[in-house]
């Protein structure tokens, strides 16, 4: 008792109990042993009660081991106290102790050497003071829950305290001749447990409730809180001690309290070991939708959606060294599900190691890069030309279509620079010149103006053939509104445009002949009459047909009449200039349109034309012959008074012997024409 007793702390709380104890022994004499040892028994069931309760405080307010050892060893400075433990028996370890030397030992142990195994079990089940069979001693056991432990150097989980106190005193008799000093006695012992009380409230439960407090708000965020005792003893040195702590904390943490409280980034700290989150920023907080509160000491696997084993692995690999990104999905208090990438990194704190971890939401990006791939997936597999170049020209992206079109031609880098092909240079390798021309002067520029330009081009294909397309130039900008990009989506229209040449050349072409037909030579006489009305110019037509095709057909038949008529129309092409139409006009009859050609040119092309027909040849049929018309229009006449001319002036020269060619008489009021054909 001797060292205790020195202490401040014992000489404050028990020395008043002393001197009681005293004035109660003279005062009451004779008083009954048996007595006074059931009041000392009852006594030390209300101290254990209260040793039991201030020591669940102390847990309660204890952030770290070190700071739980310092209250259990203060308050198992209570005469006749033998044992106070802390313990947790589902991690089998001593938190605190009585005695320093039994902390970290192992808790079965330490209750294996202590009591018989029903008698623990009486513990538990009580779960407060209780004086076990042929035990003088007072026992107890408190069980605290799991929530109200936060010991950061040793994770969550409940706790078990136990104590052992002296019950002294014997069975003595009650002596009726003292019932005077019986009545002073109770009145002493109401004396003696009031003043105990205050003594242990004053000294002892005030402090470590004021511990508690300061605890509280601390973990509420109140950096401000302190506890302030000033008293000279063991709980106040503790108070100071704790404060020079928190001040120090404060230094130490301010920098990082400003990266970890007021960054925008997601931040946690996580226990690897437990797999639970110590600490989390605002940030975290927001995102997540949780409280922090809430956070502190919830299981990292009830926010990430991959299996426990998983999670456990991605940890160690970060504690190793050997991966510092991981990829995750975490659900969020609604229950959305985002992916999220984390950055962590192992840290040091009291000895024990974390995980310091900044997330960043990724869904956004995830998404955007699933879409480009399905984008380029698409343009891959489009069949148009698909080409991509930035605003300096620099090709960046051609589809697999848009290869194929231009084979090798297209190299990936220029040879004479080992750069990226730039425009205009990589254009001439693609398209005929003047396909480039139109892209750099006509569609690069109205593309940057207007934002998209689409018309024809055309493309040099692998045998060096024009291939046709219909191309989108689109231009695309910045946030300033410059342009940084162009892209091109081309067509390959070649079969297209073949078609429609082929149904305009079907449109205006005689099938057999392959010269104009009649619709279409009738309106180009009609355009060239109009044309000459206005010009001034001579305009002339002559129209001819064979003599005796009848004849022809009867005896050779129809297919060699179709050979007569073919090669007929083969002397016409050859005769004729650019500038003139050739066209059949019906059967066996042609008509010649000749701009700028008067009555002498007309007659010199029909007498020509005559004689070719007479000095040629033909398949099958040997020689024919053909009969001829002309006449220049006059200022006033149209395609149907020309054509009446024309044909009268046919069948004048048949009716004159055939083989001839004739001038139509002239119209009413013609001038004819002075211009000589060439």
């Amino acid at each position: 008792m001797k060292p205790v007793v020195k202490t401040k702390l014992a000489r404050r709380v028990f020395l008043p109990i002393i001197i009681a104890a005293i004035v109660l022994s003279v005062v009451s004499g004779a008083f009954s042993y048996w007595q006074s040892t059931e009041l000392v028994r009852d006594k030390a069931h209300s101290l254990a009660d209260q040793l039991l309760q201030a020591t669940e405080v102390g847990v309660a307010g204890s952030s770290s081991s070190h700071q739980l050892q310092r209250v259990v060893e203060a308050l198992a400075a209570n005469p006749g106290v033998e044992q106070l433990v802390v313990g947790r028996p589902d991690r089998g370890r001593i938190l605190a102790a009585h005695d320093p030397a039994l902390r970290d030992q192992d808790w079965a142990t330490l209750v294996q050497s202590s009591f018989p195994a029903e008698h623990y079990q009486a513990l538990m089940e009580a779960n407060g003071p209780v004086r076990l069979a042929t035990d003088d001693t007072l026992h107890a056991m408190r069980r605290m829950e799991a929530g109200r432990v936060n010991l950061v150097d040793r994770g969550s989980g409940e706790a078990y305290i136990l104590l052992s106190m002296k019950s002294d005193g014997s069975m003595g008799l009650f002596q009726r001749s003292v019932i005077v000093s019986l009545s002073g006695a109770v009145l002493a012992l109401l004396v003696y447990g009031l003043l105990t009380g205050w003594v242990v409230r004053r000294y002892v439960l005030n402090p470590v409730w004021t511990l508690e407090r300061t605890m509280r708000a601390r973990k509420a965020g109140d950096r401000e809180s302190r506890s302030s005792l000033t008293r000279d003893d063991e709980l106040g040195r503790l108070g100071r001690s704790l404060d020079r702590l928190l001040d120090q904390e404060d230094r130490h943490l301010g920098l990082y309290q400003q990266i970890f409280e007021r960054h925008d980034a997601v931040q946690w700290l996580v226990d690897p070991r437990e797999g639970v989150l110590v600490d989390v920023n605002a940030a975290a907080a927001r995102f997540y939708g949780y409280s922090r509160t809430e956070m502190r000491g919830m299981r990292v696997t009830r926010i990430n959606m991959l299996p426990p084993d998983e999670v456990a692995a991605a940890m160690e690999r970060v504690r190793s060294g050997q991966q510092a990104a991981l990829y995750f999905p975490h659900r969020l208090a609604s229950g959305e599900v985002r992916e999220v990438e984390v950055h962590s990194g192992s840290v040091n704190v009291g000895g024990r190691e974390y995980l310091h971890s900044i997330i960043h939401d990724i869904t956004e990006r995830q998404e955007l890069a699933r879409n480009r791939r399905q984008l380029v997936e698409i343009l891959e597999a489009a069949p148009q030309f698909i080409s991509m170049s930035e605003a300096n020209g620099r090709v960046t992206y051609v589809n697999r279509k848009g290869r194929e079109m231009v084979g090798d031609r297209l190299p990936e880098t220029d040879p004479d620079t080992g750069e990226p092909p730039r425009f205009p240079d990589a254009l001439y390798w693609v398209h005929p010149e003047w396909a480039v021309k139109r892209l750099v002067e006509e569609a690069m520029p109205a593309a940057a103006r207007d934002g998209h330009w689409e018309g024809e081009t055309a493309l040099l294909a692998n045998g060096g053939e024009e291939l046709s397309l219909y191309q989108v130039v689109i231009a695309h900008r910045d946030e300033a509104g410059r342009v940084e990009r162009f892209s091109t989506v081309a067509q390959d229209i070649s079969d297209r445009k073949r078609q429609e040449r082929a149904l305009r050349f079907q449109a205006s072409h005689d099938a057999l002949t392959g010269l104009y037909n009649r619709r279409y030579t009738q309106r180009a006489l009609q355009r060239e009459l109009q044309l000459g009305q206005r010009t001034g110019q001579p305009v002339s037509a002559v129209l001819f047909d064979l003599d005796h095709f009848k004849r022809v057909n009867d005896t050779h038949g129809h297919a060699a009449g179709d050979r007569v008529l073919k090669r007929l129309a083969e002397l016409v092409r050859a005769r004729v200039r650019d500038t003139d139409i050739a066209g059949r006009w019906g059967g066996e009859e042609f008509m010649l349109v000749l701009p700028g050609t008067d009555d002498a040119g007309a007659e010199q092309v029909a007498e020509t034309l005559r004689q070719k027909v007479e000095g040629c040849e033909f398949p099958t049929v040997g020689r024919v012959t053909v009969s001829v018309g002309y006449a220049e229009a006059s200022a006033t006449e149209n395609v149907d008074e020309l054509f009446k001319r024309v044909d009268e002036a046919l069948y004048a020269a048949k009716r004159a012997g055939r083989n001839q060619s004739r001038r139509a008489v002239p119209s009413a009021g013609s001038a004819g024409g002075t211009a000589a054909r060439s």
